[in-house]
């Protein structure tokens, strides 16, 4: 078995895994819950958690005119980031998982064009 050579980082990127897992999945259940009802995940932007929504508040700039990746890391180190899966979705904004400046599980959705934060959903504990 294979599992005799994980090492204790392996165990935290599986954890992260795991719990970024459970936040899409909690994701698409607010997406259907009524207002009244509790979601696992807390919001710091007052926008929808769908893909319009958020293709919307992201940039319609020419991709010419984006901070390139490696600049963009840099900026959200500096910020306290602890990144641990980056990647462009909607074709138009940059998504971070991982860690903020608090520790706090992160999935974190930018501006690409300026490094704006346009939205931020952080998984209770």
């Amino acid at each position: 078995m294979m599992f005799h050579t994980l090492k204790p980082y392996h165990l935290i990127f599986v954890f992260l895994l795991v719990g970024m897992t459970v936040l899409r999945v909690s994701l698409a259940l607010a997406q259907t819950a009524t207002p009244a009802s509790k979601s696992a995940i807390a919001s710091k932007t007052p926008h929808a958690a769908n893909p319009i929504s958020i293709k919307k508040m992201c940039t319609q700039a020419a991709k010419a005119d984006w901070l390139n990746e490696d600049e963009f890391l840099i900026l959200m180190k500096h910020r306290g980031y602890t990144i641990q899966s980056f990647k462009v979705v909607y074709e138009s904004c940059y998504e971070v998982y991982g860690f903020d400046k608090d520790k706090q599980i992160v999935e974190a959705y930018f501006n690409p064009q300026n490094a704006k934060l346009n939205r931020q959903n952080f998984v209770k504990n």
